[in-house]
């Protein structure tokens, strides 16, 4: 059995989770999936997934590095909000669009890159 979509709520609040691997079965990450997972530093998200709900990874503090590699990636509103340790971000050359509060309270942002 293959896991194809990262339901809404599914990992809130894992106060213990420090990295995700995405598989490339999935295509869908709901809304709130990870967010308040306190603890999560790293996240790989596979080219397979074309959508990222409102606030996935919404207060994911310690986040620093966020691997991804969007093909036809949308990322909704507040996607990564309040992730404050993160300092870096790069967008794949075909995402097609960024939604408003995409950054917001990104304490330690430095870079964005866009292709």
């Amino acid at each position: 059995m293959t896991v194809k979509s990262i339901g809404n709520y599914s990992f809130c609040g894992c106060s213990s989770l420090t990295e995700v691997k995405i598989s490339l079965s999935v295509k869908f990450i709901g809304s709130f999936a990870f967010s308040d997972c306190k603890s999560l530093k790293k996240i790989s998200i596979p080219c397979s997934v074309h959508l990222i709900d409102h606030n996935a990874f919404k207060g994911c503090i310690k986040m620093e590095n966020i691997e991804i590699n969007p093909y036809k990636t949308n990322f909704e509103n507040d996607s990564f909000s309040e992730c404050a340790l993160l300092n870096h971000f790069i967008f794949g050359s075909s995402v097609r669009s960024v939604k408003k509060y995409y950054f917001n309270r990104f304490g330690q942002i430095k870079k964005i890159t866009i292709p």
